[in-house]
């Protein structure tokens, strides 16, 4: 390493901590809230709120998780990386698993037309959400700061 190289969080590392444990809980609230809020009661079908309990329950212990990994990052944690990475890993694999799990009910559910509209409204939001942790994967994986300050990749 060299001296002028970045090293410690800071950076797009801060910016990782920030979003963990600051942007994110209040926007995550927000979006629940949202979704609960259109599901008035006698408008859907029963399965669906079941749908979105999985969906409320699994979203609050990943941000719950991502609010305690970005406070270990925060505090130069030594796993820095190695949980930054499973964070993302268990986050990406989550939206696809919950993106999955409503499209298959759709598609059991309804006619094809209907189906085809859920699978339109719920894989491109989840294909971004593996598209944001991806990019954070890459830079946990290439970053000259994070190599700095947590070592090679193993």
């Amino acid at each position: 390493m060299k001296e002028d190289e970045p090293k410690g969080v800071g950076g797009w590392l801060l910016f990782f901590c920030f979003a963990l444990t600051i942007l994110g809980p209040p926007r995550t609230i927000e979006n629940l809230g949202r979704m609960w809020d259109n599901l008035k009661p006698g408008s859907v079908f029963p399965v669906v709120r079941q749908l979105a309990m999985i969906e409320t329950v699994a979203t609050l212990l990943i941000t719950v998780y991502g609010i305690v990994v970005g406070i270990l990052i925060w505090r130069g944690s030594a796993r820095g990386r190695t949980l930054a990475r499973q964070y993302l890993l268990i986050r990406a694999v989550s939206s696809v698993l919950l993106s999955l799990l409503t499209v298959m009910w759709a598609y059991n559910t309804f006619a094809i037309r209907t189906a085809k509209a859920v699978a339109v409204a719920t894989v491109p939001e989840s294909a971004l959400e593996v598209g944001i942790c991806l990019i954070w994967w890459t830079y946990f994986t290439y970053s000259k700061r994070v190599r700095n300050t947590y070592g090679p990749v193993k």
